[in-house]
C-alpha cells in the first residue's frame, strides 16, 4: 500500500516538472547579451606616389634609310650574293640580271648605229658631187634636194641610233643591283633563276649606323610629345636603355582606333641593328596624388567619390577627386599618406559609426 503510494507521487511529480521546465527554457537572457556588434570591415593603407606615370610602346628598330631595291629593267636573276643580316659597302653588288640579252642589246644597236653612219658618209659625198653639178648646170636643182634630203634623214636615223646606244648600255648598267650606301640586307625576295620584272622588289635594304623606332600612341598623350625631346628607349633583349631623339610626331590618325605614328632617332650603338625589339617609355600623365586600393573608393564614376577613413576605430567619410587608376590602385587626392580607409564590408556605413577592424 504504501509503495503504491509512493509511486503515484513520482508520476505526478514528473508530470508537474514537464510544466515548469518550459518556463525555465524561455525565460530572457540578460539584456547586455543582445547587444548589437559594430560592423567588422578590412582596411588598406593610403601610400604616396611618384607624380610621374611611365607608358611603354613596343616595336622594332629599323635603319632611317631604307626601301625595297628593285631593278628599273625586267630579266631573269642570273646571281644574288647577299643573304638577310649581310653588312655591304655602298656600290657592291646586291644582285644581278642575266647579262646576255643585255650585251646582245648593245650590240645590236651598236651595228645598226655603224650602218647608219656608213650609209651616212656616203649620202654626204653623193650630196657633195651632185652639189657641185648642179653649180654647173649639168643636174637639175631637184636631184640637190634630194641628196640633200637623203642626207638629214641620214643624220635623224644616226641619232636615234645613238640612243638606242646609249640606253642599251644604260640596261646592261641597270642590270646589275648595287647597294645605294653603307648598309644591312633586311631581307632577300628573289631567288637565282626567278624571273624578275620591272620594278619588283629583290632586296630590302637598310642603313647599318642610323637607327629609328616607330610606334603608335593614343590621342590623348600627343601633347606629352613634341619634336626634339629626348626620350628613353629600353632594348629588352640587350638589357641596356639607349637616349633617343623625337624626330616625327603625326597628327593624322591611320584608322579608327586613333593611335598616331611617333618616330625617334637613336645613335649608333655596338649591337644595334634593325630588327631588334625595343619599347619607347615616355613619362606621362603627370598628377599629384595618392594611391589607395581601388576597392577603397565609393562610386569613382559618380559625380562625388569618397573614402571612407578610420580614425581611433570610428569611420569618417571623406569626399576625394580621382585622377587615374592604375593597376590595382586609384590616384585621388583628399586623403594623406599612412591613412587607413576601409576596403571591405562598406555596406551601410555611416560616418562618424564605431567599427571593428579585422585583424
Amino acid at each position: 500500500m504504501i509503495a503504491r503510494i509512493l509511486l503515484g507521487l513520482l508520476a505526478m511529480g514528473g508530470i508537474a516538472a514537464a510544466f515548469v521546465a518550459p518556463s525555465f527554457a524561455h525565460q530572457p537572457r540578460d539584456a547586455g547579451s543582445d547587444r548589437a556588434r559594430p560592423p567588422v570591415v578590412r582596411v588598406g593603407e593610403v601610400t604616396a606616389v611618384d607624380a610621374g606615370h611611365a607608358r611603354r610602346f613596343s616595336g622594332q628598330l629599323r635603319g632611317a634609310h631604307r626601301g625595297q631595291l628593285a631593278f628599273t629593267i625586267g630579266g631573269r636573276l642570273s646571281a644574288r650574293p647577299v643573304e638577310i643580316g649581310d653588312r655591304v659597302a655602298a656600290g657592291d653588288v646586291l644582285a644581278r640580271l642575266d647579262p646576255l640579252p643585255l650585251q646582245n642589246r648593245v650590240a645590236a644597236a651598236r651595228a645598226r648605229l655603224r650602218r647608219i653612219e656608213a650609209e651616212l658618209a656616203q649620202s654626204r659625198r653623193t650630196h657633195v658631187r651632185t652639189e657641185r653639178l648642179a653649180l654647173a648646170r649639168a643636174l637639175p636643182d631637184m636631184e640637190l634636194e634630194q641628196t640633200g634630203s637623203t642626207v638629214e634623214s641620214l643624220e635623224a636615223s644616226r641619232d636615234e641610233a645613238q640612243a638606242e646606244l646609249s640606253e642599251a648600255r644604260r640596261q646592261l648598267r641597270e642590270g646589275t643591283l648595287r647597294a645605294p650606301f653603307d648598309g644591312v640586307v633586311g631581307d632577300v625576295l628573289v631567288e637565282p633563276g626567278e624571273m624578275v620584272s620591272l620594278g619588283a622588289p629583290v632586296v630590302v635594304y637598310s642603313d647599318a649606323d642610323g637607327l629609328e623606332l616607330e610606334v603608335e600612341v593614343p590621342e590623348r598623350i600627343l601633347s606629352a610629345i613634341e619634336v626634339g625631346r629626348t626620350v628613353a628607349v629600353d632594348l629588352p633583349l640587350l638589357g641596356r636603355t639607349v637616349e633617343a631623339e623625337v624626330v616625327g610626331v603625326g597628327h593624322v590618325a591611320a584608322d579608327r582606333g586613333r593611335l598616331f605614328p611617333v618616330v625617334v632617332r637613336l645613335p649608333a650603338a655596338e649591337g644595334l641593328r634593325p630588327g631588334v625589339t625595343a619599347e619607347l617609355v615616355l613619362e606621362v600623365e603627370r598628377a599629384a596624388g595618392h594611391a589607395v586600393p581601388i576597392e577603397a573608393v565609393v562610386n569613382p564614376g559618380g559625380a562625388q567619390p569618397s573614402v571612407f577613413v578610420v580614425v581611433d576605430d570610428v569611420v569618417h567619410e571623406r569626399t576625394v577627386d580621382v585622377a587615374r587608376v592604375v593597376g590595382s590602385k586609384a590616384i585621388v587626392t583628399g586623403v594623406s599618406p599612412g591613412d587607413r580607409v576601409v576596403i571591405g564590408g562598406h555596406a551601410g556605413l555611416i560616418s562618424g559609426e564605431t567599427v571593428e577592424v579585422a585583424r
